[in-house]
């Protein structure tokens, strides 16, 4: 903890000289990036004082309105934000790698930094080997959500009160990157988050129970996206499942597309490792904004069956239990015959 304590000092250190800070998330925002940047933002402005506070991220999907927090957060252009003030201070939440940042224009907010000079911090659970930003201040310490780690360094290690709203945002991004506590990031890693878990408990104004009902609500149109995810599932060996859904599918069923994501994440988290006798399974759709590209979400029910090794094989990573990567391929077939060829070379 001694290098994480240096690292947080610094940290501390920075925001207290910043005049304009400017707080970042990965675009496509999940619940956990959300919840961070919404209680990033609350803890600047409450235990620093910081007037205005520049918390944005592109692309957050409105399906995560539920979040508090959601309407207090810029949903727009960081290169234009960064253009358009004077920012002294960069926090990346819940990434280390650059072009997660932006579809369109990560190259161009890594030349306005350097030519800026603008000091950068990360406050991330991802697995370090992943970061490419050259950062001033690194924070990792817990592996399981950006949220506990936001806990464990304001309310922890500096030894801010924990405010109903930011025990709230942060609970929600807990149980979301847990997928409510089930996830075992290491062998160590569940009785500290359940503590933690605790701790903001008895600041929260939210039950778990409410969290998880506002995260399982289903719209109609994406519960049609899921029918046809589960229509489409198939068990490659005993304990491998996978579905996809193709272009093809989307015409034929007449399905929305932008619900792709959310049914593919409520199928990837509760189906598809649970199929039968599989311990860990992918869902393979395509990923809308490039052409000939495929998302592939890996998912396994237990640590002893890690999916993070496919995930690296193809370009992508993540967690043991959890990993993702995209795939340039003609087809959702030909992506799937990648990801079934990476796994009959790894296992």
């Amino acid at each position: 903890m001694d290098n994480a304590t240096e690292s947080i000092v610094k940290l501390d250190s920075l925001i207290r000289q910043s005049h304009n800070p400017m707080i970042i998330c990965h675009t496509g925002a999940d619940p956990d990036a959300l919840s961070s940047l919404a209680a990033m933002k609350f803890i600047l402005f409450t235990h620093y004082q910081k007037k205005e506070v520049l918390a944005v991220g592109e692309r957050i999907p409105a399906a995560l309105s539920f979040i508090p927090g959601y309407n207090e957060v810029t949903n727009g252009s960081i290169f234009e934000t960064l253009q358009k003030n004077s920012v002294d201070l960069l926090i990346f939440l819940d990434f280390g790698q650059l072009h997660l940042a932006s579809k369109l224009d990560a190259g161009e907010i890594k030349k306005y930094i350097q030519k800026a000079g603008i000091p950068v911090a990360i406050i991330d659970h991802h697995p370090a080997e992943h970061k490419d930003i050259e950062a001033d201040v690194y924070i990792n310490i817990d592996p399981t959500s950006t949220a506990t780690n936001l806990h464990l360094v304001f309310h922890k290690e500096l030894g801010f009160p924990i405010i109903p709203k930011v025990a709230d945002s942060l609970m929600y991004g807990i149980i979301a990157d847990t997928n409510r506590f089930k996830f075992a990031y290491g062998q160590h890693s569940q009785a500290p988050l359940l503590s933690i878990s605790a701790e903001l408990l008895a600041h929260s104004t939210v039950s778990i129970e409410h969290i998880a009902n506002s995260m399982e609500r289903i719209e109609l149109a994406t519960l049609k996206v899921i029918s046809v995810f589960m229509k489409n599932t198939e068990l490659h060996t005993k304990e491998f499942a996978y579905t996809l859904l193709s272009n093809e599918d989307l015409a034929a069923y007449d399905l929305d597309s932008k619900k792709l994501g959310d049914a593919a994440l409520y199928i990837s988290n509760l189906v598809i490792s649970l199929v039968e006798t599989a311990t860990s399974g992918v869902v393979i759709y395509p990923h809308l904004l490039e052409d000939n590209v495929y998302t592939a979400r890996f998912r396994a029910s237990s640590a002893d069956t890690p999916v993070d090794r496919y995930a690296k094989s193809l370009g992508g990573g993540g967690h043991p239990q959890s990993a993702a990567a995209r795939i340039k391929a003609n087809s959702a077939q030909e992506a799937l015959a990648q990801v079934l060829a990476i796994i009959e070379k790894t296992s």
